[in-house]
């Protein structure tokens, strides 16, 4: 009978190892998931909260540095041409504002006025209009490469 019952123990000790072992596999496996979700969760917080707001900040500074590029650049190429072609007085079209365009005649364009920011406008020849559009080119991809 001790044979018996040493073996039934044995097999009892066995079943409940066994079937203990899966049981708490699964629940640690539930509770990492659980982790993992709560995890992503925050990532996901973080990302919509931080990450995002930062990304429109950045992609609205970059658009307005494109724009102010897109302004220069025909202006250097303008100024090179007149430059090229020793052009005195020029007929061209100005634009008024609300797309309302008035035909106006440059008497002399040696001298032209640059807008150079915050509303200030200085009067320079052809040369150093072009130095100062090569300048604020570079100034403005250097400040490309920081965003």
């Amino acid at each position: 009978m001790k044979k018996c019952r040493s073996g039934k123990k044995t097999l009892d000790r066995q079943w409940q190892a066994t079937r203990s072992k899966p049981y708490l596999t699964w629940v640690s496996a539930m509770d990492e998931i659980a982790s993992r979700q709560e995890k992503v969760r925050k990532f996901e917080e973080f990302v919509d909260r931080r990450l995002k707001p930062d990304l429109v900040k950045a992609v609205a500074q970059r658009d307005k540095v494109f724009q102010q590029q897109k302004v220069l650049y025909p202006s250097a190429v303008l100024l090179w041409n007149l430059e090229k072609n020793g052009v005195t007085s020029l007929r061209t079209m100005v634009n008024l504002g609300s797309e309302v365009f008035m035909q106006a005649d440059v008497p002399d364009t040696r001298h032209i006025f640059v807008d150079i920011g915050m509303g200030f406008h200085v009067e320079f020849t052809w040369s150093e209009a072009l130095e100062f559009i090569s300048v604020r080119e570079s100034r403005l991809a250097k400040y490309l490469c920081k965003l």
